[in-house]
Order: structure tokens, then sequence, then C-alpha cells
């Protein structure tokens, strides 16, 4: 009988280990979902993590990944915020999340993007059942 209480006893902890009073840093209420952005002709979007991990506030923000970009060279003509779906991580604090950062570019900067680190929107959907969502940004 006591294995088990200890058993459940660590599995709750995990389970509500990520958890907190501080609501700024921890706001688990479900994103915003938005429309994906319209592309015209010669543009094209792309991606890169922000390299937030969970139970932490610590991914780049959009405008930080756009940043890169400009820096590069790259015309920035917009930028989102978004999730991987369709994959799954482990909960666990420290781990990766599937935030991601969209930017719309021209079709001939691509080459240039990868080389820092970002991927079309459509390498997502070679693999199957793997997409992204656009939200609302944080903060």
């Amino acid at each position: 009988m006591y294995k088990y209480l200890v058993l459940s006893l660590v599995a709750v902890s995990t389970v509500v280990g990520c958890g907190g009073s501080n609501k700024s840093n921890n706001d688990h209420s479900p994103p915003k979902l938005l429309s994906s952005p319209e592309l015209l002709e010669g543009e094209a979007l792309v991606y890169i993590s922000t390299g937030s991990k969970q139970c932490q506030n610590n991914g780049m923000s959009h405008n930080v990944t756009a940043q890169l970009l400009i820096d590069k060279g790259v015309d920035v003509i917009s930028s989102h915020c978004g999730d991987i779906t369709g994959l799954l991580v482990p909960a666990a604090c420290g781990a990766d999340t599937l935030e991601i950062n969209l930017h719309t570019i021209n079709s001939q900067n691509i080459p240039d993007a990868q080389n820092e680190g970002f991927e079309p929107v459509s390498k997502l959907s070679e693999r199957i059942g793997v997409g992204y969502q656009v939200i609302e940004c944080k903060g």
C-alpha cells in the first residue's frame, strides 16, 4: 500500500512540477489562434524554434528572430508566433517546447534564411500529421 502511495505522490509531483503562482511567467491559458498569413506571389513563410524551455520564459521573441534575418540582408515582410502541431514533447521542466516564430520573406531569400537556421513551413508537412498553427504573440 505504501509503495502505491509513494508512486501516486511522485506522479502528482511530476504533473504539477511546472506549476506556479506567478501568472505572468506561467500563463497556462490556451493561446488565441490566428489565421495563417496570406502569401503573395514570390513570398515564402519560414519558421525557427523560439528555443524556449518548459517552465521557463526564455525563448526568443518574433522581433528577435526577425532581426536575425534583417541582419543578414533578408527583408522581413511580416512576423508571427506559432506552435508546431502533430508532435508531442514530454511534459518536463527544462524540456523543449514546440513554439516557433514565423516570418514572411521573399522566396529568393530562402537560402539566406536557411543559413541562419530557418526553414520553410512546407518542411513541416513533409512529415505526416505535422503542421503549424499561428497564435497571438505573448507580451
